[in-house]
């Protein structure tokens, strides 16, 4: 598996004319650019959907130097003519909460095709995108597991296309991440076999705080546009209630583990008050979330739900019960890294 980091501009598709020679009539070709960046212009080459980033007058360049001219000198007329960056789309704040991880706030694109439908084993709402005569997308939220740390997440994720590879043009599932701090995961597989409904698939995954975000676009667009559409509207996504749902979680995993396996609670007690949980109000950070509840009515209600879960524990297998709770110093600090 292969693995590059590249952030994806915001892309522009616009016609432009280009003169070979003095003599020769012009040629028209399409040409993905963004906006200026620190006096560089990106360019997309739809061929091997890559970036390459050039100074408008850089003299080492293999593109031809009166295009290159071109896209400097008019980069602006090209902005005012076309219809805007793909990149810099109007948004819509919206919060919507899950269960297991809180309120997530996204901003959502306004009039492209995003809407929100109903779960589907998921732990809330999923955000859906319909591309007319292009494409489709649908992003699902689950709660994270713990006991599975980042890199072996994103490992076992992207495995799972290893198997499409057979009706690739790809020889490798090429990992690529997307936005600062914590990165959008994705990988795209272009279809070789012809008549198929899509031409490209991709997948990705986003990690962060107590949620994880698995998205897939099937799409004809070989531009990136509708890709640079969502994995900023995935990046988008802020879990409000991270600390509260953390501590939450580990306090009741503690507690239970605890009392089912005393052998274990000085070890785990330690990496508790330890940590950055240690000493979270949680229940007052769970009241913005339900403001309709006083901190009596929510703690008798966690306290049922904490209540539940120990007998749902208990019917685990003894090993896998005691092989969870042994893990509870891992988790801890698992969740202290969904913190950042």
């Amino acid at each position: 598996m292969l693995y590059r980091s590249s952030t994806v501009p915001p892309v522009l598709t616009c016609k432009i004319a280009v003169y070979p020679g003095a003599d020769d009539s012009p040629d028209v070709k399409s040409v993905m650019i963004s906006k200026e960046i620190s006096k560089s212009t990106w360019v997309y080459n739809r061929d091997n959907r890559q970036w390459a980033v050039y100074s408008s007058l850089d003299s080492k360049t293999t593109m031809n130097s009166k295009l290159i001219l071109i896209v400097g000198i008019f980069t602006a007329t090209l902005v005012a003519g076309c219809a805007g960056f793909p990149g810099e789309f109007p948004t819509k704040e919206e919060i919507r909460g899950y269960s297991s991880i809180g309120r997530v706030k996204w901003h959502v694109p306004t009039g492209k095709g995003f809407y929100f439908a109903v779960p589907h084993f998921t732990q809330g709402p999923r955000l859906k995108c319909e591309f007319p005569k292009s494409g489709e997308c649908e992003i699902s939220v689950y709660a994270r597991d713990l006991r599975i740390d980042f890199e072996n997440r994103k490992k076992e994720y992207f495995a799972e296309m290893q198997a499409l590879l057979k009706d690739a043009e790809e020889l490798a599932v090429e990992v690529q991440s997307y936005g600062s701090g914590v990165p959008v995961l994705y990988a795209t597989l272009t279809d070789k076999r012809r008549g198929e409904s899509y031409r490209y698939l991709t997948r990705g995954l986003y990690v962060r705080g107590p949620f994880i975000i698995k998205f897939e676009h099937l799409t004809n667009d070989a531009s990136g546009v509708e890709l640079s559409r969502i994995l900023k509207t995935v990046h988008s996504a802020e879990p409000l209630d991270a600390m509260a749902i953390f501590t939450w979680k580990l306090s009741d995993y503690k507690t239970i583990c605890g009392e089912r396996f005393p052998e274990l609670k000085s070890k785990n007690d330690a990496a508790f008050s330890s940590s950055k949980f240690a000493n979270v109000d949680w229940v007052k950070l769970m009241q913005p979330s339900d403001g309709s509840s006083t901190s009596e009515q929510i703690s008798t209600r966690f306290e049922k739900a904490k209540q539940q879960l120990a007998e749902s524990f208990a019917k685990r297998p003894p090993d896998e019960f005691q092989s969870f709770c042994q893990s509870f110093p891992a988790q801890v600090k698992e969740a202290e890294r969904g913190l950042l």
